[in-house]
């Protein structure tokens, strides 16, 4: 009695087809997170400016403005403008707001705050180890705030770049 079975040559034959197959699929799925990645940085900063816009033309026209400024609590309060700082007010009370409406729950390294400059752009919107990161600094004898993120390397490239000052007095 002969047993049909498949060749060695069949079953090899068979393993590179699935291995060209796998290898086309990585590609393509390394392409889809890439841009996907870009989206969302994109996407987070056009939030942080809008909001932080939002807020600075609220406090032009009133000494208050209504956020939800504890952290991980729903309720909203009449927050004085500016009340401990302006560097103090958007980092925490603003960036507390964004996160209780749900922004950058599952996301908590998309913001990064970090402080004081003398001028200019933070140096780690350059800096490829910073992709996907937005910044705000906040120029020493201003009211500006500058706000830059990387979305694609190499970071030093203007074009991969994303800035936007507001003022907010």
């Amino acid at each position: 009695m002969k047993q049909k079975a498949f060749t060695l040559i069949e079953l090899l034959v068979v393993v590179a087809i699935i291995g060209i197959l796998a290898a086309v699929g990585v590609v393509a799925y390394n392409g889809y997170t890439a841009s996907a990645k870009v989206s969302v940085v994109k996407s987070h900063f056009k939030v942080i400016i809008k909001k932080s816009a939002e807020v600075a033309a609220m406090c032009n026209i009133s000494n208050t403005v209504k956020l939800k400024d504890e952290w991980d609590k729903q309720t909203i309060n009449d927050v004085p403008c500016y009340d401990r700082s302006l560097m103090n007010f958007f980092q925490s009370r603003v960036n507390n707001d964004l996160y209780n409406n749900g922004w950058f729950r599952n996301d908590k390294t998309s913001w990064m705050r970090n402080g004081k400059t003398s001028s200019g752009y933070a140096p780690e919107c350059k800096s490829d180890a910073r992709q996907g990161l937005v910044w705000a600094v906040y120029p020493s004898g201003t009211t500006n705030i500058e706000f830059c993120a990387c979305f694609e390397k190499p970071c030093s490239d203007n074009s991969n770049r994303l800035e936007k000052t507001i003022t907010v007095r």
